[in-house]
């Protein structure tokens, strides 16, 4: 039995990423804000931040799902690495002080993670 080339084709994967814009420089004019409103780049070259959590005393915490890394940002412009070689991190969440954390077989908790931020 011979299948028609066209037929095979059509049983053949297709991987396309027809939903992926090509990558380009930010260009926050680009934007349009109600009036009132202003933006801004908070921090740089995280890779790939996934989620956000806000710390008790005002830390941002990001987690970098493809760097497997938590990123604690005290402030714009200053991102210092707080946990590294995690299993693609992604949920976080504070409860007072303590850090809980997603990776993609488990959970993990800092404690008192805001304390084990060593600033620049």
């Amino acid at each position: 039995m011979r299948i028609a080339p066209a037929l095979l084709l059509l049983l053949l994967p297709v991987w396309v990423k027809a939903d992926v814009a090509a990558p380009r420089p930010l260009d926050l004019s680009e934007l349009q804000l109600p009036p009132g409103f202003e933006i801004s780049i908070y921090a740089r070259d995280l890779r790939t931040p996934r989620m956000i959590a806000v710390s008790p005393n005002d830390i941002l915490f990001v987690s970098d799902i493809g760097g497997g890394r938590i990123w604690a940002i005290p402030e714009a412009g200053r991102a210092v690495v707080f946990a590294s070689g995690l299993d693609r991190p992604h949920g976080l969440a504070f409860r007072g002080n303590d850090l809980y954390a997603a990776e993609m077989s488990r959970i993990i908790v800092f404690r008192n993670a805001t304390e084990d931020v060593i600033l620049p």
